[in-house]
């Protein structure tokens, strides 16, 4: 019980550079546990509103990847951000448009914010891999890459 006191006390104590770090991780973890179940829901075709709740777990590495100094990188957290932001509010927009009778502009923006949400995802979720994956991944190609044969 002592030490569990102890542990609770120095925690915060840590060093401001190792805090940031560890919350780096954890919105990095965040953002691949939703984008994962996100688009794996997509991909099966369960597109419940339920599953908009998970795309709360992207939104604090997205905005951190909003001010990225990579102009690809920030293009493409932009979009998705803002993909996220409409789905996230969709059924407030669809009421909306629904009063103005536009409900064929509302499917059209709905769909079209989903595909666009899911691209993005998919493209920030393997660009966002860990380093251990993405070497195996490099290996696999290399194996997997037919022989070139040298006699022409």
């Amino acid at each position: 019980m002592m030490c569990h006191d102890l542990l609770c006390v120095l925690l915060p104590v840590r060093p401001r550079e190792s805090q940031d770090a560890v919350a780096d991780q954890l919105h990095l973890d965040a953002f691949r546990m939703g984008a994962s179940i996100y688009i794996g829901t997509y991909l099966l075709g369960s597109n419940f509103d339920y599953r908009l709740m998970f795309l709360l777990f992207t939104i604090p590495q997205l905005t951190e990847w909003l001010s990225n100094a990579d102009f690809r990188l920030r293009r493409v957290a932009r979009i998705t951000f803002a993909c996220t932001l409409y789905s996230l509010w969709s059924i407030f927009f669809s009421r909306l448009l629904n009063a103005v009778s536009a409900a064929w502009l509302q499917l059209l923006l709905d769909t079209l914010a989903k595909a666009a949400l899911v691209g993005g995802l998919t493209y920030l979720f393997v660009l966002s891999a860990p380093r251990w994956v993405q070497r195996r991944g490099r290996a696999f190609r290399r194996s997997t890459q037919p022989a070139l044969s040298s006699s022409s």
